[in-house]
């Protein structure tokens, strides 16, 4: 099955996951590589991702959400 590339809503939920990381206070405890490990992908696609290149998976969405601490009103900017 081929890969679907990523739509504006994937663009716009990246951009949000991408400013709650840099906003976050003690940026060393929210790298990418600390977010990637800790929704369990690996480092280069968790960058793609996160902007924008590559679609991110319902449990990979839910995961970072969760990690990042990003409430459903941000979701509901989409």
């Amino acid at each position: 099955m081929a890969r679907r590339p990523p739509d504006e809503t994937d663009k716009a939920f990246s951009e949000i996951v991408r400013k709650a990381r840099k906003n976050r206070i003690d940026k060393s405890e929210f790298s990418s590589t600390t977010v990637a490990k800790a929704i369990g992908i690996a480092m280069g696609t968790y960058s793609r991702k996160e902007r924008g290149r590559h679609k991110w998976t319902l449990s990979e969405a839910i995961a970072v959400c969760k990690f990042l601490g990003i409430k459903n009103i941000e979701i509901g900017d989409l």
